[in-house]
């Protein structure tokens, strides 16, 4: 079985317990994972590399705790492509808990609570013994597509010059839109952003830039569900 392992560098400690996993299942030859940084990008975009690694894969493991915008959009990328997932979070960690409380789209997905390396590898070491369906199929066995769109837009949670100047010239455009507010609904469900993603034509997304407070839960979610779209194939905007 075939995995791609996807993590940030910071908190060190997080990746020390993620690296020392990997050498650990890889040694014991049941499982090859291969993480991001072991990659030979030579001179390509790494983004590019890195789709074409989770394309190849089997499941795609990442580490999580701290809602890396990177990590995340890759993880959409390997729902999209109907990926098995497996999510690492360390709770332990500062304010993570509150963090993913208010992060609510991955409460549906599920993840796998550790302290260490060795939590991680008895997940890991139960992949072939998981016959789960999939994230997306499982979304889409259950949903009816009937109003389609020309444009989802997930608006930025603040009412910036820019956010505002965005929004008048996608309203002059004259489209049928599908907007996420944040000021209007805190947090839609993934099957909510999944339904409305299989049912348009384009995709725009604001993210916030990290002087304003409260924003990385709202560039968390926006990371996801853009690496969502692109999987799906989608034209999509991402605007900062």
């Amino acid at each position: 079985m075939k995995c791609f392992w996807a993590y940030s560098n910071h908190p060190h400690n997080v990746k020390n317990d993620v690296i020392d996993a990997i050498n650990q299942i890889n040694n014991s030859g049941l499982i090859s994972i291969k993480p991001w940084e072991t990659m030979d990008i030579e001179g390509n975009f790494i983004i590019d590399e890195i789709l074409k690694e989770i394309n190849a894969c089997d499941v795609f493991v990442c580490e999580l705790s701290n809602l890396n915008n990177n990590v995340l959009y890759e993880l959409g990328y390997a729902i999209a492509k109907k990926k098995k997932i497996r999510i690492f979070i360390n709770q332990n960690l500062k304010s993570v808990k509150e963090e993913f409380k208010s992060f609510s789209l991955l409460t549906s997905i599920g993840y796998v609570d550790y302290v260490n390396s060795s939590q991680m590898l008895n997940s890991l070491y139960k992949l072939g013994n998981d016959n789960e369906m999939d994230i997306l199929s499982s979304i889409i066995s259950g949903i009816s597509v009937s109003n389609y769109s020309n444009l989802l837009y997930m608006k930025s949670f603040q009412d910036t010059s820019s956010s505002i100047s965005l929004t008048r010239a996608i309203d002059e455009l004259k489209l049928k839109l599908v907007v996420d507010d944040p000021k209007e609904v805190s947090a839609q469900t993934l099957d909510w952003y999944v339904t409305n993603l299989i049912a348009c034509n384009g995709y725009v997304a604001h993210l916030q830039s990290t002087k304003y407070n409260d924003v990385k839960v709202h560039n968390a979610k926006v990371s996801l569900i853009s690496g969502i779209a692109l999987g799906l194939n989608i034209p999509m905007l991402m605007l900062v």
